[in-house]
């Protein structure tokens, strides 16, 4: 078939060309009934046209139809008992049939739509679990086909005792990514034997979160993750007996959780070191860094002291890789009053502590401490910005550094603080 042409006074119409008659008929829109049949024009026709009216629009795509699948006895039954299947498609006007599916195995054949549902009754499932769907077929391309999101069942041995599953989540609702995250199961009767497998859902997926966990004697069972991606999650817990003929198996109800994406920035170190008359003396708790008190060197013209950084965490996880560099800097040291060791006199030889596999990374260049004086202006040692380090990769890295102060043998005694600023880009 193919169609031609001609000018339109009013109306819609479509002009439909019988190639091997040379035909035209006329139908018209959107009443789609025949018009009227134009006789031969010609050999061969070959174009197919529509022309809307002043007043009617041009025909648009199909209805996009939706599917929701409910089964009854809800959640569960047992085995050999009828569960019946409800799809249920929307529009309610939409007409076809739905097929409905165990995993990928259908139940029987398709079933025909009629008042914006079908249903199934089956009495054939087998005792476990089971992931029921439907899939809507159209019979006219006035709408588009359907498939349900997946529904867990489950199944139960007849005369197996009644178990039940509770989840709990710390911390509860929300964590940020990468950090632990604990779940713990308790299933009821405690004596029931088996394990427990831990079920994220997101967008509708439900995906394992680690392997099955064996039931304690005490009922529960627990696994720690910190594997959770950013986004919101449904978490839930699935117990399977060891033996189904004795027990039922049991799933908890889901738990809503939000997983935070990571946060980036700067995060700083004190650095602290106690001038004393004839010696040297550190102290340093949690973040800080505690340096033993400078001794004299050999020349006697100068007192030094040397330490580590404590080691620094950096985990990538952005999308794109787009590398990062850390860098450090810091200021004159101080003793809370007037005296000052100047922070060019801070050196740093930068270590890579360890890398995730997909990771690599180069060292900063070791900066040389300089040996001045607390007015001296310039910008050498660390008092200026010094790169640590600069890598690539998805992961979590651990850096550190080599640090080494040079202190004036004028210097007053006392305790003195600088900060240093760690930076990561």
């Amino acid at each position: 078939m193919a169609g031609v042409s001609g000018p339109m006074r009013s109306g819609s119409q479509v002009y439909v060309a019988n190639s091997s008659t040379g035909a035209i008929t006329v139908i018209g829109v959107p009443s789609y009934a025949v018009a009227k049949t134009i006789p031969s024009v010609g050999p061969d026709p070959i174009a197919l046209v529509y022309r809307p009216g002043p007043s009617s629009p041009a025909p648009s795509g199909p209805t996009t139809a939706k599917l929701a699948l409910s089964a009854s006895p809800a959640g569960s039954s047992t085995q050999g008992a009828s569960v019946t299947l409800t799809a249920n498609v929307t529009p309610s006007t939409a007409t076809g049939v739905v097929t409905f599916y165990d995993g990928t195995q259908a139940l029987g054949g398709p079933v025909t739509v009629s008042g914006g549902s079908a249903s199934l009754s089956v009495t054939a499932l087998a005792a476990g679990q089971h992931s029921l769907s439907a899939q809507f077929v159209p019979d006219s391309t006035a709408y588009t086909s359907a498939t349900s999101p997946a529904t867990p069942y489950l199944v139960n041995v007849p005369g197996a005792t009644a178990t039940s599953t509770a989840l709990a989540v710390s911390p509860s609702d929300t964590a940020p990514e990468h950090t632990p995250v604990a779940l713990t199961a308790t299933v009821t009767p405690a004596g029931a034997s088996g394990t427990v497998q831990f079920v994220d859902t997101r967008s509708g997926i439900a995906t394992p979160v680690g392997g099955p966990v064996t039931v304690g004697a005490d009922g529960t069972a627990a696994l720690t993750t910190t594997a959770l991606p950013s986004g919101q999650h449904t978490l839930g817990a699935v117990f399977t007996p060891t033996s189904t003929s004795a027990y039922d198996i049991s799933a908890s109800a889901g738990v809503a959780y939000q997983v935070t994406a990571l946060a980036t920035g700067a995060t700083g170190e004190n650095i602290t070191t106690t001038v004393l008359p004839g010696a040297l003396v550190i102290s340093v708790a949690n973040s800080q860094v505690v340096l033993p008190s400078p001794v004299l060197d050999s020349a006697g013209d100068l007192m030094t002291t040397s330490g580590n950084l404590n080691p620094i965490t950096l985990t990538d996880t952005r999308a794109g890789n787009p590398g990062w560099t850390v860098s450090c800097q810091v200021g004159d040291f101080s003793d809370g009053g007037a005296n000052r060791i100047n922070g060019q006199n801070l050196g740093l030889a930068p270590q890579i502590i360890d890398l995730s596999a997909a990771q690599h990374a180069t060292v900063g260049n070791a900066v040389t401490p300089a040996a001045v004086e607390a007015g001296d202006t310039g910008q050498g040692g660390l008092k200026s910005a010094q790169t640590l380090v600069t890598g690539q990769g998805l992961g979590t890295a651990h850096f550190g550094g080599g640090l080494t102060l040079n202190v004036p043998t004028d210097t007053a005694p006392g305790t003195y603080t600088a900060t240093m600023t760690i930076t990561a880009i």
